[in-house]
């Protein structure tokens, strides 16, 4: 449920979960003569649901609206081909500005890829989110990581794979994520995982406790899954800058972001940030520091290539 209130967060919050939309961010009928453009490029993915295509348009015409009228910047907002295309987009140049997921953003950082995050997102006063196991209540599975050895297990992502398997290494258990469950799914969202839990199509389901949070509330069922383990924090991902940008300008754009939660001008946006309890704040690049060595370690350990190989087997969809 967090991940769709992310869908609806104007632009910088679209990147989890974008959609397909066929024209972005039309420039406002009678919208005075910008004095700068400058292009920001997300990934839009297939949308998990909550927001149309035109609604989405309706938010980034209204976001680059907004922006325009109160800096004079006008901001075109592009989709990349994928996070590939992403990331070749922010080291050419090309790319003013992106909305990165965490994963990606350490991707970049990985490849030399010059950026600077800005700001992101920070959900209950939190700037990360904890990943943790969840288990249906009374379950055998309820006692510990050695009970659902051979058991089958669904999680979102990456992150959520390496957290399992570094904690599993930390129980002394050697085998991989892969040879210790019969069963590892990937659901489309939190909501489909935690269905799946409820009526035993899975047996335990790995996810940021805020997202089980947020879902939890849209079915009184969810109330009988309970968290086994939380195994280590994940961070937000970040809006981030090429740093040829005018510090001026960067500095105008933070500025309306750190305060768009209250600001009467997003008024149309105001029910995403309460429902979420969320709010932008700034961020550098020394916050993603331990979470950056947590993944090289993870590559090192040669766990990311075990996750891909796994992937890469899956039956496409």
């Amino acid at each position: 449920m967090l991940r769709r209130f992310f869908v609806s967060f104007f632009l910088f919050a679209l990147f989890l979960f974008g959609v397909g939309a066929s024209a972005l961010a039309a420039e406002p009928t009678g919208a005075a003569q910008p004095r700068k453009v400058y292009r920001f490029f997300t990934y839009l993915r297939i949308a998990w649901g909550g927001e149309t295509a035109s609604s989405i348009d309706a938010l980034f015409a209204k976001t680059q609206g907004i922006i325009l009228s109160k800096t004079g910047l006008k901001i075109e907002f592009t989709p990349a081909l994928s996070t590939d295309d992403l990331l070749k987009k922010l080291k050419s140049g090309e790319a003013d500005f992106a909305a990165l997921e965490s994963p990606d953003y350490i991707r970049a950082v990985e490849q030399g890829v010059k950026t600077v995050p800005m700001v992101h997102l920070a959900y209950n006063g939190r700037e990360t989110a904890n990943i943790c196991i969840y288990v249906r209540k009374n379950s055998p599975e309820m006692q510990g990581i050695a009970a659902l050895k051979n058991k089958r297990v669904a999680m979102i992502g990456l992150w959520d794979w390496l957290y399992l398997q570094e904690y599993m290494k930390g129980k002394n258990i050697d085998k991989s994520v892969r040879d210790y469950f019969s069963d590892i799914s990937l659901p489309k969202n939190d909501e489909s995982a935690l269905y799946a839990l409820i009526f035993n199509k899975t047996d335990a389901f790995v996810s940021t406790d805020s997202s089980f949070i947020m879902a939890a509330r849209t079915d009184k069922r969810f109330k009988d899954v309970v968290s086994l383990a939380c195994m280590g924090e994940y961070p937000n991902g970040p809006m981030v800058m090429n740093p040829r940008v005018d510090k001026s300008d960067v500095e105008q754009l933070v500025k309306i972001f750190l305060g768009a939660h209250k600001d009467k001008d997003f008024k149309d946006f105001r029910i995403y940030f309460v429902a979420a309890n969320a709010r932008f704040v700034r961020v550098d690049a020394d916050f993603y520091t331990p979470f950056i060595k947590r993944f090289q370690k993870a590559r090192k350990a040669g766990w990311i290539n075990d996750f891909e190989k796994w992937r890469k087997q899956q039956p496409q969809k």
